[in-house]
């Protein structure tokens, strides 16, 4: 089962905040997923509608993971935005979630981009479920 956008699957878009006229205020695109976790490939997207700048991800589960971290990574039209994995947001082994807010190395998005989000590694005793991933942004 894939990760998706906005809880259904598909395309999601990005709605304007309400600031959106000052580019002052934050907003978030989610990323949810129930059950048990097992690595896998994004297929649902989050389209940007407008420019924005991605400014962190954060991460949740409902079960956490033991043995192994949960490690996710986010793409943009299908290129990670954590080209360093060992900055990929991750919910360390036994936690509910991640410790800090991971800021991506890629922030700047398009009009027209998409993002996706992979799980890129899961418990290795107990792989955790009911993912939830928060990519914060402002509108450029």
């Amino acid at each position: 089962m894939a990760l998706s956008a906005l809880g259904g699957a598909g395309i999601a878009r990005a709605a304007a905040p309400a600031a959106a006229t000052t580019g002052a205020a934050d907003a978030l695109a989610p990323f949810f997923r129930q059950g048990s976790l097992s690595v896998s490939q994004g297929t649902s997207r989050f389209l940007f509608p407008f420019d924005v700048r991605l400014l962190g991800v954060s991460v949740a589960v409902g079960t956490a993971p033991l043995g192994a971290p949960v490690v996710v990574d986010v793409n943009c039209n299908g290129t990670t935005l954590f080209p360093d994995q060992t900055r990929r947001p991750s919910v360390a082994d036994g936690a509910s979630s991640t410790a800090s807010e991971a800021a991506p190395s890629v922030s700047a998005v398009r009009a027209g981009d998409y993002l996706t989000v992979d799980v890129d590694s899961v418990g290795s005793v107990e792989p955790g479920a009911d993912l939830t991933v928060f990519v914060r942004y402002r509108i450029a």
